[in-house]
């Protein structure tokens, strides 16, 4: 059985902020390199930095749950987004620290905060549910992102379906806002083809896919499921694994991607990836491009961390 979805297409919003991407970041995005036959797992940079938290348990990272609610942008925009931000940190060396709360506990970006910034961003307040992955990508490039603390009189310790409900229909307030305009997205770009998603992924950048395919809730003995009817109207989490298998002359090539739908779905044997997050999945190579057909699928980079703190002789900081 799924879950609940809430990814509503626009296509001439997407198409709209799409066209006031530089040209130089697709450019950049082209120019990735990529090997079809080199296996990598970027979550786990992610679960490195979150070990002896709720969020890894035995070595693996849990999945996210949205509830009955079509805030499903808003978790696959957040997953993404601490793709890259870990991988920022574990596989890029850059100078910053991963965020903590008061008590110094690691802490995810806040899926609720991107759902409603998504729906705030674009100009579409109101009762209903659901975004698209445009609006995502833009909250996270001109507002940039919030994590599951308290700032202020707000408390984001933890998902809250009231707080997407009510943001999505009045807005964000200022206060959050002006918090996350220091944790910017500088750059996102739209996914525009298969090996553009190998390229991401080798390189360590999460990005979200918003298509309206479903998939099987078990997984195959590889940890790959296959697609399903009737389609589902959702986003999801990528970027956080691909694989190439040799099955003697073919070779079996497949990305991880993460639901929101809980440890739960989908279930079955995990391949020989024995600390895959729960809730995630391989999808074949024809499956990605065809998601990727939906032209909704962004990617996050060059985000504007957290500023680790050095002292160096003679200067204090």
């Amino acid at each position: 059985m799924s879950g609940a979805q809430g990814w509503l297409p626009q296509p001439e919003q997407t198409e709209l902020y799409a066209s006031t991407i530089p040209r130089k970041y697709k450019t950049q995005l082209a120019d990735l390199p990529y090997d079809l036959d080199r296996s990598v797992y970027p979550f786990r940079a992610l679960t490195e930095l979150l070990k002896g938290t709720s969020h890894v348990k035995a070595g693996r990272l849990q999945a996210l749950a949205q509830g009955n609610y079509g805030s499903c942008t808003g978790f696959a925009g957040s997953r993404a987004a601490d793709i890259t931000a870990a991988c920022d940190i574990i596989n890029r060396q850059e100078n910053e620290r991963w965020p903590t709360d008061s008590s110094g506990e690691p802490i995810l970006t806040s899926p609720d905060y991107v759902y409603a910034a998504s729906r705030t961003v674009s100009n579409q307040l109101g009762r209903w549910q659901g975004s698209y992955g445009g609006a995502v990508a833009k909250a996270l490039r001109e507002y940039g992102a919030v994590h599951q603390q308290k700032y202020g009189r707000y408390d984001l310790s933890e998902y809250s379906i009231s707080r997407c409900r009510s943001w999505a229909s009045r807005g964000v307030p200022e206060p959050v806002l002006e918090q996350a305009r220091k944790h910017p997205f500088l750059t996102t770009v739209r996914v525009e083809s298969a090996e553009q998603a190998v390229a991401l992924t080798q390189n360590g950048y999460g990005f979200i896919i918003c298509c309206n395919l479903a998939w099987q809730d078990r997984r195959d003995e590889d940890g790959f499921c296959r697609r399903a009817r009737p389609p589902w109207s959702h986003a999801q989490a990528a970027g956080l694994g691909y694989v190439s298998i040799k099955q003697g002359r073919r070779v079996k090539r497949g990305f991880l991607i993460q639901n929101s739908w809980g440890n739960g779905w989908p279930v079955g044997p995990v391949g020989e990836l024995s600390d895959m997050p729960h809730g995630a999945y391989f999808i074949r190579w024809h499956d990605m491009q065809a998601a990727i057909g939906s032209r909704d699928c962004y990617a996050l980079a060059d985000y504007h961390g957290f500023q680790e703190r050095y002292n160096f002789e003679g200067i204090g900081w």
